[in-house]
């Protein structure tokens, strides 16, 4: 019997220091690669997936 999972959450904090990445362009990337990796290693179906940046997260932020 296949369980049914509702939603998954990814969180991703990290720096990028290439400075060659706009927001539109890091969002597709991950965007694609998350997808890739679903499609690649987990027999699941995807009905959306929302990737967003957060220009002005710190570290301390979450302090």
């Amino acid at each position: 019997m296949r369980q049914l999972i509702r939603g998954i959450k990814v969180e991703i904090k990290a720096n990028i220091e290439d400075e060659s990445y706009t927001e539109a362009n890091l969002i597709q990337t991950i965007t694609d690669n998350i997808q890739w990796a679903i499609n690649e290693f987990f027999d699941m179906e995807v009905f959306e997936l929302i990737v967003s940046v957060d220009k002005d997260w710190r570290e301390e932020n979450d302090n």
